[in-house]
């Protein structure tokens, strides 16, 4: 009779996250870390301006109403884990995100000629916290501007 072969147990079996975003360095980490974010909502929240658009400008939620007037409201604790940014014309542009009307101070400055993006931000956001986004230098046309939020339900 032959024998059957000794079958590996997946924390033995080496996981190659170079290329993947992955922390896990073996194969049952990597099960469990995409069981994590399997469970996890991904939302995103648009700002915007229509036309032109200087320093100082807070971008607006709906219907030309300013994010500092109306913020997005959290509804389910999580974390903003990137922003995105384009607009019409090429200049350079600073964004600023404000958490419950406070600058963050780890988020963003986006400089680009009418694009860019930030990623593996990790914001903490609370249920009732409020976001707003301003332009605080430069001017842009026809704004549009994402924020991702990733929820742990």
């Amino acid at each position: 009779m032959a024998k059957l072969p000794i079958a590996q147990v997946a924390e033995s079996v080496p996981f190659d996250n170079d290329t993947n975003g992955y922390v896990s360095e073996d194969v049952q980490a990597a099960i469990e870390e995409t069981k994590e974010e399997a469970g996890a909502a991904r939302m995103a929240v648009n700002f915007g301006y229509d036309g032109n658009a200087s320093a100082n400008t807070w971008l607006q939620t709906f219907k030309g109403v300013s994010s500092r007037n109306s913020p997005f409201v959290v509804a389910e604790e999580g974390t903003l884990t990137s922003l995105s940014v384009s607009f019409r014309n090429n200049s350079t542009v600073e964004f600023t995100v404000y958490i419950n009307n406070s600058a963050t101070s780890n988020i963003l400055t986006v400089t680009s000629n009418n694009r860019g993006f930030v990623s593996g931000l990790s914001q903490s956001l609370a249920v009732g916290d409020e976001i707003s986004v301003r332009m605080t230098s430069g001017s842009s046309r026809d704004t549009s501007f994402w924020i991702k939020i990733k929820t742990s339900s």
